[in-house]
């Protein structure tokens, strides 16, 4: 209950719309208004934040003006935060009953659920009226829906994995990363199956083949996301008709190629720096003046991963990407693949597909455009230290330092992420790099 707990903590503290909460919200509360807009992504977060606004507003003790009379800055920012906050902690408990589904560990469950909540990144995507944290949920939902595809033979499984795909993607193009990890997955399952690869200890014997089954389950995976994606836009261009449905891609295109230049904002950042977490993400500063019974302090809201986190969770990744390199030699020479190599591939192939694309982008990036791919280096992490946790006493020692020490990080760092008032010099301390401030 404690994720659940600090993503609702305090939510309306920051009482005015921060950081891309002028665009996001914003564009949602055009759609109640029935006002024309541009904007530079798909519309589904909007749709969804448009949603929690007319939820909030239908609750009996909610006692707000008449939603869409008033402007966008006088709207109590709980009414678009609060969605956000459920998301981030449903995309929570998707990414542990992934990992269930790859170990059937409940205590790599366990760890996977716990590094996904109490990442600070994470935890300040679930707390604003941002989309990032829909692309987490959307996604989260797409990984748990191709284990369950590739573990159970029901036929509606694949129109549901289908669905979330277009989801995911209708919230940004970045989304795409998702359905490439679907697609790839499935088709290594398939064209292994067709060579004839041995598949031992895998829990599940239901794994499709190159037959009717495995063509529905590739047909679903491309068909269904196409014809929803474009469905989506419907109610968008039915109030933006300025451009059609190409011409707005077209539009869109262009807006993210020739208009965000590379240092177009001071919180930009290469993609390359995104591990070490170089350069985290400013939303909210304020100095708050000292006081007969109080010293000045900062409220300081950050976009800040916990940095042991990342950097134990590179480490880890770095690993398997290693563990990973040498068990796809042993499948090719012995034409035999398991649950285990399975579950590094998946791991590392969700790493690297949600990465490495934005080593192509020359525009402005930051620091949330990781978050895909650091939820599969926490992923890594949790791995490694399961497996540490089943070792030796050397090695278990070992794994209960890291926690300690993530632990420590957590709380240490929290009140960047919830917007806690600091002393100057805490607010310092705690900023051990120039890059950070």
């Amino acid at each position: 209950m404690s994720a659940l707990f600090l993503r609702f903590y305090q939510l309306g503290d920051i009482n005015k719309p921060v950081f891309d909460e002028v665009y996001f919200p914003n564009f949602a509360y055009h759609y109640i208004q029935q006002e024309s807009f541009f904007h530079s992504h798909p519309p589904l977060a909007k749709y969804v934040m448009m949603a929690g606004m007319h939820i909030y507003h239908m609750l009996p003790w909610v006692n707000e003006p008449t939603l869409g009379s008033v402007p966008f800055n006088e709207l109590n920012p709980v009414s678009y935060r609060w969605v956000n906050a459920l998301l981030g902690f449903l995309s929570c408990c998707l990414f542990a009953l992934s990992a269930y589904r790859l170990k059937k560990s409940h205590l790599f469950s366990l760890l996977v659920f716990a590094f996904v909540s109490f990442d600070g990144a994470l935890l300040v995507a679930s707390r604003f009226g941002l989309s990032n944290v829909h692309i987490l949920f959307w996604g989260a939902l797409s990984l748990y829906l191709t284990l369950l595809t590739l573990q159970k033979n029901n036929g509606y499984l694949p129109l549901l994995l289908g669905c979330s795909l277009a989801a995911v993607i209708s919230v940004k193009w970045s989304g795409l990363s998702y359905w490439a990890i679907t697609m790839a997955v499935l088709v290594i399952v398939v064209l292994l199956k067709s060579i004839r690869f041995k598949f031992k200890r895998f829990t599940h014997n239901n794994w499709p083949t190159i037959d009717k089954k495995g063509l529905k389950i590739l047909s679903a995976i491309t068909l269904v996301p196409a014809i929803l994606y474009y469905l989506i836009w419907i109610p968008d261009l039915q109030l933006n008709t300025k451009y059609d449905f190409t011409e707005t891609h077209r539009q869109f295109f262009t807006y993210h190629k020739n208009r965000v230049s590379e240092d177009a904002h001071p919180y930009c950042s290469k993609w390359y720096s995104w591990p070490l977490m170089q350069r985290p993400i400013s939303y909210h500063f304020e100095k708050i003046p000292a006081t007969d019974n109080q010293p000045r302090c900062f409220k300081n809201v950050h976009s800040f991963g916990n940095p042991v986190l990342y950097w134990m969770a590179s480490l880890a990744m770095l690993t398997m990407l290693i563990m990973t390199i040498k068990q796809i030699a042993y499948m090719v020479k012995n034409k035999t693949f398991n649950s285990n190599q399975f579950t590094l591939l998946f791991i590392t192939g969700g790493y690297l597909a949600s990465w490495l694309p934005w080593s192509l982008v020359s525009r402005c990036t930051f620091l949330y455009h990781y978050q895909s791919a650091s939820v599969f280096s926490f992923i890594a992490l949790a791995w490694l230290l399961t497996t540490l946790l089943q070792g030796s006493k050397t090695h278990k020692y070992a794994a209960y330092t890291c926690l300690v020490i993530l632990i420590c990080a957590f709380v240490y760092w929290l009140p960047f992420q919830l917007g806690l008032p600091l002393s100057v010099d805490g607010f310092y301390q705690r900023m051990w790099f120039k890059s950070w401030i």
